[in-house]
């Protein structure tokens, strides 16, 4: 099949794309520069057409769409400013448009996981309203959705905050939220469940996935302490507010501030799978978070922007 990917250079597409030549697919890429050092590898690759454009303008959009079957959504705009998910839904809008117009069968969107009923996580809120967007009525195709929390992997920008935290915080003082239950996901089962998605003619509409238990966020930090042997706890802050959770993490952490809060903001939002079976259906057989992180440590997964973030 023709897949268009929207978000090709990034943490989950830059490892999806060779799952899906290796499947015998041929893909599209919209890349913004195609000279950039992250585009490279797609450039040269066999069975890649890339095409330069911008889902804000929305240049390229059209060219990439044009005679795909399927399009894979894989872009969020966290980290532009504070008006990102303005910007996300502008983006998607012209994704689902063009996706529309070109008569393509199915579209698959790598959302976020959590319940979004409360007010204060307009970083779900916005995966949601992209969700919305992508899936009106007035587009002909069909939606899945793929929603993931933290995802797992060498260039995650959630992985990264991890990380580096735990290695260069001995106690680091957090919020209550820090006790809130999430399932993380290995970046390789992201891509194990959207190749899957493509390959088969699922009907469900919303996928949840997640590592096989749940478990606070605190204890994904510790466990990533132990992977890199660091002295390293939290002492929890009663009432400590969110915001200063957020600026203590930029200031420890290479991530600015603008990308980090939405993020902390999230802590409050339990990210657990409320219906495995659409998931279980699938074949995939996610590995433990404590495995997803010694593989990160330990690298052997392949991408083809090794350097790409997301």
């Amino acid at each position: 099949m023709r897949i268009a990917i929207a978000g090709a250079t990034g943490c989950v597409g830059s490892r999806l794309i060779p799952r899906l030549l290796d499947a015998g697919h041929t893909v599209t890429a919209l890349v913004r520069d195609a000279s950039a050092p992250r585009s490279e590898s797609l450039v040269s690759a066999p069975g890649v057409r890339v095409v330069e454009g911008d889902l804000l303008t929305p240049a390229g959009v059209d060219e990439c769409c044009c005679d795909a079957d399927i399009g894979v959504y894989l872009v969020h705009s966290l980290g532009s400013g504070s008006n990102y998910a303005d910007r996300d839904c502008q983006a998607a809008t012209a994704f689902a448009r063009a996706a529309s117009t070109a008569s393509i069968n199915r579209v698959v969107y790598l959302g976020g996981l959590g319940d979004v009923d409360g007010d204060g996580d307009d970083h779900l809120h916005s995966r949601r309203a992209v969700e919305s967007v992508l899936g009106a009525d007035r587009y002909d195709y069909q939606l899945t959705t793929v929603r993931a929390g933290v995802v797992i992997g060498s260039n995650s920008l959630s992985f990264q905050l991890m990380r580096q935290c735990a290695a260069r915080v001995p106690v680091a003082p957090v919020p209550p939220a820090i006790n809130t239950p999430c399932q993380p996901i290995a970046v390789r089962d992201v891509v194990q469940y959207l190749t899957a998605i493509i390959n088969t003619k699922t009907t469900a509409e919303v996928i949840e996935v997640g590592a096989p238990n749940a478990r606070p966020y605190a204890d994904l930090l510790r466990v990533v302490a132990n992977a890199l042997q660091t002295r390293f706890s939290v002492h929890i802050i009663p009432r400590m507010p969110l915001p200063a959770a957020a600026l203590g993490l930029a200031a420890v952490t290479d991530v600015p501030y603008q990308t980090v809060s939405p993020l902390v903001e999230s802590l409050s939002t339990p990210a657990v799978v409320s219906d495995p079976k659409p998931a279980i259906a699938l074949g995939v057989d996610p590995i433990r978070f404590e495995t997803a992180v010694d593989e990160v440590l330990r690298p052997t997964e392949t991408s083809m922007m090794p350097n790409a973030r997301s």
